[in-house]
């Protein structure tokens, strides 16, 4: 969630981050921290966005660097695991000649 989105959501909505904070059953410490960057619970974001008739949606950061869901992240370890699969099946195959010149000499 960006401290700053909500920070003008609670400004644009008259409130202080004191009576906000009393509107949603918490305290502005807690408002503070999440202006600041601490990242709020689910459903305290569910609470900021029904006590500011905001959508959730708006609150909630969109992922950055994605690809058909996946971040950098998930690519990568995919992948890898692709690169595993195949020295696995390379193994394999290497494993069945050794075996197949072992019987030829039998």
């Amino acid at each position: 969630m960006s401290g700053k989105k909500l920070k003008e959501a609670i400004k644009n909505a008259g409130y202080t981050q004191e009576e906000f904070a009393k509107l949603i059953h918490t305290n502005r410490s807690l408002i503070s921290q999440w202006i600041n960057g601490k990242k709020p619970s689910v459903t305290s974001v569910k609470k900021i966005s029904k006590a500011l008739k905001i959508p959730f949606d708006y609150f909630v950061e969109k992922p950055k660097n994605k690809i058909n869901g996946l971040d950098k992240k998930d690519i990568k370890i995919l992948e890898l695991e692709k690169q595993v699969l195949m020295l696995e099946n390379k193994v394999l195959k290497l494993e069945k000649e050794n075996t197949e010149l072992k019987n030829t000499k039998a």
